[in-house]
């Protein structure tokens, strides 16, 4: 049977979460402060670490740091104080998932869907966790190297979470087929809409993005829905950031502030649940520095950076890549040896 421990100063809400992991198959600990935690830590590591950012002693993540590297516990922050920086150190560091309270009992199960420990064997061994996340993931994204294993293990700890991610890379490295990565593994039930920032004339990259209303200009004879609303419960993948017009990085900025958008020629603002992950072939310090991305939206955009190294920097992933390319040209006249 699985074990959990629940760390949370509000009584209520513990027992709550405690009865509800109890319900689902859980033998449950529970503590309300860092101490405790510590305490019941030391005793036994739980399958489940369910643990609040804020506590009366100090800070949920700092209990966390102190696990053991080799430790199996899966870990879910729920917080009531959400912010960016604690969104960014909880994905930079062994949390699992991060959900933000109230916390509803649809999200919980999903999260547990995902955390729950394998169940024992019958010769009462527990069997390692499979490493999903390798098997299932294309090497066409991923490769053996050392540099793409670890770009490969970021992508799945920032996956489940909503957390903004931007991609930078030179053109070619696959910062697209990265996006869509994170967009499968996140599990999110809405699709992935992509735009290239820099390919769209700077007069029609406003309603691409944003919508319009029929009769808003010449040629609008119909309403038309942006990529925010057409990704609804999915993810808007913002290719080359940094080509999007200043003016419209203010409209975005807002996007991300508000979470809603405003289509061109309307006065309503419409809610959107999209997650936005951006990418650029520039350094975006330097892109911030010349004036091409705005600094408020850079920091809005860079709560999880991943960067995806040129081939050059990778020469062992060369054959394998080579292989995965050739091999459609090969099958079907059998040249493949």
């Amino acid at each position: 049977m699985p074990t959990a421990l629940i760390v949370d100063d509000d009584t209520t809400f513990r027992l709550a979460i405690s009865d509800f992991l109890g319900d689902n198959g859980y033998t449950v600990r529970d503590a309300g402060d860092c101490a405790g935690a510590r305490t019941a830590l030391r005793e036994e590591l739980p399958d489940l670490l369910a643990i609040d950012l804020v506590l009366p002693d100090g800070s949920g993540l700092d209990v966390v740091a102190t696990f053991p590297a080799e430790a199996p516990t899966r870990v879910l922050v729920m917080t009531g104080h959400p912010s960016v920086e604690t969104a960014i150190a909880a994905v930079r560091g062994r949390v699992d998932e991060y959900l933000v309270k109230p916390v509803g009992l649809a999200d919980l199960s999903a999260v547990l869907s995902r955390l729950t420990p394998e169940t024992e064997t019958e010769t009462g061994g527990t069997p390692p966790r499979p490493d999903t996340s390798r098997s299932q993931t294309p090497h066409l994204v991923f490769g053996d190297s050392a540099a793409m294993r670890d770009l490969e293990d970021r992508i799945e700890r920032v996956a489940p979470m909503d957390a903004t991610v931007l991609i930078q890379g030179e053109s070619g490295t696959g910062k697209e087929l990265v996006a869509a990565e994170i967009h499968r593994r996140s599990r999110r039930p809405g699709r992935l809409v992509a735009i290239n920032c820099g390919a769209i004339a700077e007069n029609l990259i406003t309603s691409e993005l944003f919508g319009h209303e029929k009769g808003a200009f010449t040629g609008a004879e119909r309403r038309h829905a942006g990529i925010f609303e057409r990704a609804a419960g999915g993810t808007v993948f913002l290719d080359e950031i940094t080509e999007m017009p200043a003016e419209l990085q203010v409209n975005l900025l807002r996007v991300l502030e508000t979470g809603s958008v405003t289509r061109v020629g309307g006065n309503r603002e419409i809610p959107v649940d999209a997650r936005i992950i951006a990418a650029t072939n520039r350094n975006p310090d330097v892109a911030v520095r010349e004036g091409q991305l705005r600094e408020d939206l850079y920091y809005r955009l860079m709560v999880y950076p991943l960067r995806v190294p040129p081939l050059r920097e990778r020469p062992e992933d060369v054959l394998r890549l080579g292989g995965h390319f050739l091999a459609p040209q090969n099958d079907p006249y059998g040249t493949d040896k």
